[in-house]
């Protein structure tokens, strides 16, 4: 928006200057001048709005593929990165069912995520990107997942066993991450130039973060995600 409405204001002030130079030089001007400096005047504003025009033709060009490079970028993250959540999500399905015997001093190993790089790169362009809340929401639970992760690693007994209980809340942020990563997944618009590489990890981790909430649905039904999903 700033640059359209730089590129109209140049063209403004260059209409006007030409405007105020043809009437003070109209005043004692002859008929065969009059209409040579009419014809340099339309053919000035011509130019003028052909230059203006092809500015913003290009700053056009360049924001759309800015948008699109950090879209991929940022598609290509949230693929990579879902990968966390999905598989702490399945560690939590195997402590409720019994499976997995954790001791508390390894929560933070457990539950380990990792700190994307893309995004903070770019955070000041996510807002040009489709489904930007979407986006953005799914970082800031990495973030809350990271604190949630250290204040249990810092109030619970080493020695202890992880029983379900207390990485309830824990598991169902992350279900609510796992959602959000299909979301983003599977409703960004696919550029017709992404590499078939990134097209094809998109349609896999899809599948999987669906299979991986398929087998939460159904051993933590009453999970807050899930109702907050079926309520909306």
């Amino acid at each position: 928006m700033r640059a359209q409405n730089t590129v109209i204001s140049v063209g403004l002030f260059l209409a006007l200057a030409i405007v105020v130079g043809l009437f003070t030089s109209l005043f004692e001007a002859r008929p065969g001048e009059i209409a040579a400096a009419l014809g340099s005047v339309v053919g000035g504003i011509i130019g003028a709005m052909g230059a203006a025009v092809a500015v913003y033709l290009t700053l056009q060009g360049q924001r759309q593929e800015e948008i699109s490079k950090v879209s991929s970028a940022i598609i290509s993250e949230v693929a990579e990165l879902c990968k966390a959540p999905m598989g702490q999500l399945g560690a939590c399905l195997l402590i409720q069912a019994g499976a997995m015997r954790v001791p508390a001093s390894h929560i933070r190993y457990l539950f380990n995520m990792p700190e994307p790089v893309i995004y903070p790169a770019v955070a000041d362009r996510v807002s040009r990107l489709p489904r930007t809340t979407l986006v953005v929401t799914f970082y800031t639970q990495l973030a809350e997942t990271r604190g949630m992760v250290e204040l249990l690693s810092n109030t619970g007994n080493p020695q202890e066993l992880v029983e379900f209980g207390m990485v309830k809340e824990i598991a169902d942020l992350l279900i609510s991450q796992c959602q959000l990563a299909q979301l983003v997944l599977s409703s960004s618009p696919v550029p017709a130039d992404e590499e078939p590489l990134l097209t094809s990890k998109r349609r896999i981790m899809i599948a999987q973060l669906e299979q991986q909430l398929d087998m939460a649905r159904r051993q933590i039904p009453d999970a807050q995600s899930f109702r907050d999903q079926a309520a909306q």
